[in-house]
């Protein structure tokens, strides 16, 4: 059972937004946007790199995905006007600048809350991600959600706002391939659709 730390007010997306997240993160990687003030980036107008704050996808204005921060991004975080952190990396991963526990503590230092979820890339499970979705809703706005390289951060929040969307797994990745993208990870491509199928509101 995964150990989930709290250290959100929902309003439903449109379906570009969604396939933005989709498209991106879930099966590409992560991409470059400026912080939460104003505006989300087009999708069509983001380049992808990884492991910098700069490489962040701003979703909405409730939540913008991305990379590892490092520790001086991390202590940057309530300056750029965030409010929540949500860590989906394991204890023990390559190329952490701090564990999950000193992270959380570095972020409440700054007054934010903090979330550990973690997440394994080859095991995710439906009640891990329900779980993240409890306690995603109560969190204050807007919020950072990291993993290593951000896809797994997109995966979870794609699914969340896939369900709260009302669409169905298929359409979703129809529409991802409709507009000339491919998921090359299966196993990935396929607990996202079986996901939203069974929780899509």
């Amino acid at each position: 059972m995964p150990t989930f730390s709290r250290r959100s007010h929902f309003h439903r997306q449109s379906v570009r937004q969604l396939l933005s997240v989709f498209i991106e993160i879930a099966l590409v990687e992560v991409a470059r946007v400026e912080p939460p003030k104003g505006e989300s980036t087009p999708w069509h107008s983001i380049h992808l790199k990884e492991n910098s704050m700069q490489d962040t996808m701003k979703i909405n204005d409730e939540v913008t995905v991305g990379g590892q921060p490092t520790e001086d991004e991390l202590r940057r975080l309530h300056e750029q006007g965030y409010k929540s952190v949500i860590n989906f990396r394991t204890e023990g991963e390559d190329d952490q600048p701090l564990s999950p526990d000193a992270e959380g503590k570095q972020v409440e230092a700054q007054g934010l809350d903090y979330l550990h979820v973690p997440v394994a890339m080859g095991s995710m499970e439906n009640e891990r991600v329900d779980r993240f979705r409890q306690h995603y809703v109560t969190l204050p706005k807007p919020v950072f959600a990291h993993c290593k390289s951000g896809k797994r951060a997109g995966a979870m929040v794609m699914m969340h706002l896939a369900a709260e969307q009302g669409m169905s797994g298929e359409q979703t990745l129809q529409q991802a391939e409709q507009m000339g993208f491919e998921c090359e990870q299966e196993d990935l491509r396929q607990f996202v659709k079986n996901y939203v199928d069974n929780h899509s509101n």
